[in-house]
């Protein structure tokens, strides 16, 4: 089976959800490493910075495609889901806070 990947400049549909996997592995490790329980709302405010870019990033991304033979597919409403999915979280992290 042929790899639909012909090099890294293939994944950019796939870019937001690595930016934001790496966001979140690089805040996990943040919270419970380096930083104490009353830093958590600075670490909480990254993350809702984080998602808002992500949710605006998307927004604007133009990339279209069909990557690891059809299990990602990106496209409009996919756009669109992860936009309402990136501020809904984003409003439910900050809502947390209180």
């Amino acid at each position: 089976m042929a790899s639909d990947l012909s090099g890294l400049s293939a994944l950019g549909p796939i870019l937001p959800e690595i930016i934001l996997a790496l966001a979140a592995l690089v805040l996990l490790m943040a919270g419970v490493v380096f930083l104490k329980k009353e830093h958590s709302v600075v670490l909480s405010g990254i993350a809702i910075a984080i998602m808002l870019a992500l949710a605006g990033f998307v927004a604007t991304q133009g990339n279209s495609g069909i990557l690891f033979n059809g299990g990602f597919i990106a496209d409009g409403f996919s756009r669109y889901m992860k936009v309402l999915v990136l501020i809904g979280s984003a409003f439910a992290l900050l809502m947390s806070l209180t």
